[in-house]
C-alpha cells in the first residue's frame, strides 16, 4: 500500500516538473503582455488552457443523474 502511495506522489510531481519549466520559460510574455497585441495575447491565453487541459489529464464526462 505504501508504494503504491509513493508512485502515486512521484507520478504528479513529474507531472507538475513541465508546467513549472513553462511558467518559468513564459515569464517574459507575462511582463511584455501589456505591450502585445491583440493576436499574441491570444496566443499566449491559448497555451495557457492546453497547459491546464494537460495537467489535468483526461476527465470523466460527468454522469446524468
Amino acid at each position: 500500500m505504501l508504494a503504491a502511495d509513493w508512485m502515486l506522489r512521484l507520478t504528479q510531481v513529474l507531472r507538475l516538473l513541465p508546467v513549472l519549466l513553462v511558467v518559468i520559460l513564459s515569464t517574459p510574455a507575462w511582463l511584455v503582455w501589456p505591450f502585445l497585441p491583440a493576436a499574441r495575447q491570444k496566443v499566449v491565453l491559448e497555451m495557457v488552457r492546453e497547459l491546464v487541459v494537460w495537467t489535468y489529464g483526461p476527465q470523466k464526462p460527468e454522469q446524468d443523474r
